[in-house]
């Protein structure tokens, strides 16, 4: 069956995309679960909704960083119980928790972002490194 996520975002063209933190993903995780349609999965496993400011969809209070985002386009990539969707869309606007904030810029040290690889596995970026850019070429007359 079709999640309620892809099924409210496919009607109304607007989502909100968050940064989830190793200290939160276990919540994160549990928001998948089958919850039944008139169930708030983000209060029913412990996260704060808020107005979003540009799209309908809340945003989650907890995250570090929030994008709202109007949806561009879907692709299908599998058909099926184990179907995939790529999702394309252009963010309208960015909330950032004062906490990640260095300087005016975003600090990745203070984060401490996961990601998903397949299935039940995950990664943090704990080993990060910086590789300078090259400078760009000079034109040639």
């Amino acid at each position: 069956p079709e999640k309620d996520t892809f099924a409210n975002l496919t009607a109304t063209r607007e989502m909100v995309v968050h940064m989830v933190e190793r200290a939160t993903v276990e919540r994160a995780v549990a928001c998948s679960a089958e919850f039944p349609p008139e169930v708030d999965e983000l209060a029913a496993c412990g996260f704060t909704p808020v107005p979003s400011e540009v799209v309908r969809p809340p945003r989650v209070a907890e995250a570090p960083v929030a994008m709202e985002c109007r949806l561009r386009q879907v692709v299908e990539l599998a058909q099926g119980e184990r179907g995939a969707h790529l999702v394309v869309a252009d963010i309208l606007r960015y909330h950032l928790d004062e906490a990640v904030w260095n300087q005016g810029r975003l600090d990745p040290d203070r984060l401490d972002p996961v990601g998903r690889l397949a299935g039940q596995s995950y990664c943090t970026c704990r080993n990060r490194f910086e590789i300078p850019r090259p400078p760009r070429p000079a034109k040639r007359p």
